[in-house]
């Protein structure tokens, strides 16, 4: 079952465009398909003590439907509240995730409307999600001064890769052609990268990541090794 969202309001702000709020919060893979509404804090948010003020704190909540849920918002009750982490600059606690405690969102639940072509690869919830492989995807081309063909960012159906995803693509492959063979990878920045791959084709988050463990040493290397066209026999 795909999980809710709640954002708190920015400070000072009355009027709040949800697609913003979502972009605000490093949410950018999640601004189609959702569906909203105005929401004090969740009352089941662990750590909050009920005579603290950010209780009643007002903010958006968010829902998503797709063919295995057919109602995007459900009672704050039903579900468990797990609050963001700092990531990639962005603060712990700028939104909180409501996972259906029984039902774990899946890769169908998840999953973009267009996806990008690529390879499946089985991940730590023992499920197969679609991984791209930047190096056959098409590109944008564009004409630049004196007739340049030049090369933009990669797009599929108004679905836009993010730039950061093709420039970490770019180098794990200096990585893996500099490296010796006693060359240990970056744990922190591979998971970054899993993370920038999966939302090529899915609503992701690192909080997600964790619910479902999707990623260990193993899925890890087998998701860079898809990303990079690279074939191993492990």
């Amino acid at each position: 079952m795909h999980p809710q969202i709640w954002i708190p309001n920015p400070p000072g702000s009355k009027v709040v465009d949800p697609t913003e709020l979502l972009s605000s919060v490093g949410l950018d893979g999640f601004v189609s398909g959702y569906d909203f509404v105005k929401s004090l804090s969740p009352a089941t948010l662990p750590n909050f003590d009920p005579s603290q003020e950010r209780v009643h704190e007002e903010g958006v909540m968010f829902g998503w439907l797709n063919p295995t849920n057919n109602l995007a918002i459900r009672t704050v009750e039903q579900l468990e509240w797990v609050p963001a982490i700092a990531h990639n600059g962005f603060q712990e606690e700028r939104y909180w995730i409501g996972f259906h405690p029984s039902e774990n969102p899946t890769a169908a639940d998840l999953a973009h409307k267009h996806q990008f072509d690529g390879h499946h690869v089985r991940l730590g919830d023992l499920n197969y999600w679609l991984i791209p492989q930047p190096a056959q995807l098409p590109k944008t081309l564009i004409f630049g001064n004196d007739e340049i063909l030049m090369q933009a960012s990669y797009r599929a159906n108004g679905h836009k890769i993010k730039t950061s995803f093709i420039e970490q693509t770019a180098h794990f492959e200096k990585f893996m052609v500099d490296a010796d063979e006693d060359a240990e990878l970056d744990w922190l920045d591979l998971a970054n990268y899993c993370i920038e791959s999966l939302c090529v084709n899915y609503r992701m988050t690192p909080e997600i990541m964790n619910r479902l463990e999707l990623l260990d040493q193993v899925t890890a290397r087998a998701i860079l090794y898809v990303c990079l066209s690279i074939i191993r026999n492990e």
